[in-house]
């Protein structure tokens, strides 16, 4: 149960520790996820055969996995401004 007003996340606890631009949690998951996303393609390019089945699964499951997570941010971000503009306070988006 989590009392009215407070974070899901435990980690980020208002919408300024998600916000904060370039040192905000949503700008260090994106710089992550980029990291993520080239580690894992170049581990990929170097251990699969290129244009092989398998090749093509796993880097189709990588990219889905990283737009997932795009799409994540998107909704947080999406789901604040539209509680923000139906003038709930900022501690209740």
């Amino acid at each position: 149960m989590v009392k009215e007003g407070d974070s899901y996340f435990k980690m980020i606890k208002t919408w300024e520790d998600w916000n904060t631009p370039h040192d905000g949690f949503r700008d260090q998951l994106k710089r992550e996820l980029s990291v993520f996303d080239l580690g894992h393609n170049e581990t990929i390019s170097s251990e699969c055969e290129p244009l092989s089945v398998f090749h093509s699964l796993v880097s189709k499951t990588l990219s889905d996995s990283i737009t997932w997570a795009n799409k994540l941010i998107k909704f947080v971000d999406d789901t604040y401004r539209e509680y923000s503009r139906a003038r709930y306070g900022s501690r209740k988006a």
